[in-house]
């Protein structure tokens, strides 16, 4: 057991030396479970603060729960956070509506100049997902509604010919697009926007890289942040070992 979580852990690695420091930019997994700075896990230093978010259960492992009306987590801005392809994702768990937008995570401003975005849609409870080109709005919807109090991976990419949204590993989700998003140099903030859009819930392991991950990468990388729910016994016990050794 011993052995295999071990070789379990250097396959992990050398996974993460393939596609996380040649692409990842931002990781929080949230697994401090006490304090008010939420780490970068990538190495780039990109820590956050954390505002009025409570720990809680996540996932697997630590969460943050925010109250819907003024808890975010604030990760100052860096030039490297500042991608114009894509990958953003995060675990997520929503018991209901708000009354409006609901924020996963975002690079926004209160201007019309915003990087890219995960919302949820305040009407339906659908993914939505935007940047803004030239000041001009890009978005869409992706197809389930994931406001149920279940944890769902929630993923969007971008490589500057399509947009996909991803909901639990599948595609939900795409529409074709070419322009090359504003560069907004301001803060990333988890939870809501910058001044709004606050999120009733809780948020897990948020990863941002600079490209768009496939379908296949995506879902690899969705096993190493975080445990699938379908993963049980031994396996579950090496992923626990190797979540507790990052």
């Amino acid at each position: 057991m011993k052995f295999t979580c071990s070789l379990l852990t250097l396959l992990f690695i050398a996974f993460v030396a393939t596609y996380a420091k040649a692409d990842l930019v931002g990781l929080w997994l949230f697994d401090e479970g006490n304090g008010t700075i939420a780490k970068d896990s990538s190495g780039n230093g990109n820590d956050g603060k954390i505002n009025n978010a409570t720990w809680a259960d996540g996932n697997f492992g630590k969460a943050l729960e925010f109250n819907g009306t003024d808890a975010n987590v604030e990760v100052e801005h860096s030039p490297v956070l500042s991608v114009e392809t894509f990958t953003l994702m995060a675990w997520v768990n929503v018991p209901g509506f708000t009354g409006g937008w609901q924020t996963i995570a975002t690079q926004n401003t209160d201007g019309p100049t915003r990087n890219y975005g995960l919302f949820i849609n305040n009407g339906s409870g659908l993914i939505h997902y935007s940047f803004t080109s030239g000041k001009a709005w890009q978005s869409f919807n992706a197809t389930s509604n994931i406001v149920d109090g279940k944890w769902h991976h929630i993923a969007a990419t971008y490589d500057k010919t399509v947009f996909k949204c991803y909901v639990d590993g599948k595609v939900d989700g795409e529409t074709p697009n070419n322009l090359k998003p504003d560069n907004a140099s301001t803060v990333i903030t988890i939870g809501s926007w910058v001044g709004g859009g606050w999120l009733k819930g809780r948020i897990d392991e948020v990863a941002l890289y600079n490209n768009a991950l496939s379908e296949a990468e995506l879902q690899r990388v969705m096993l190493g942040l975080a445990t699938p729910v379908e993963i049980k016994g031994k396996m579950a016990t090496c992923w626990g070992s190797i979540k507790a050794s990052r």
